[in-house]
């Protein structure tokens, strides 16, 4: 939602979706879309914006680990008293 990116002052930086397309094939080298099938657009810097530099595809699982609210949960065991 808008507080998530927006709010954020993130910023889709591609003029229109053909200028989109020419940074995948071009400086991406993605030339057939199986070779991104089933993979999603993630911001290499978090807090960046959508521009060349800042994109890559990788998986959902990778995707979901790169999130601001996503922090890794330590084990920690006490002793009782």
């Amino acid at each position: 939602a808008y507080k998530n990116y927006g709010g954020r002052g993130i910023e889709n930086k591609f003029k229109s979706l053909d200028d989109f397309r020419c940074y995948v094939t071009d400086f991406l080298g993605i030339t057939e879309f199986e070779q991104i099938k089933g993979l999603q657009i993630d911001r290499i810097d978090n807090d960046g914006d959508y521009k060349p530099g800042n994109m890559r595809f990788v998986t959902a699982k990778v995707n979901s680990n790169n999130r601001r609210n996503s922090k890794r949960k330590r084990n920690v065991r006490t002793k009782k008293p």
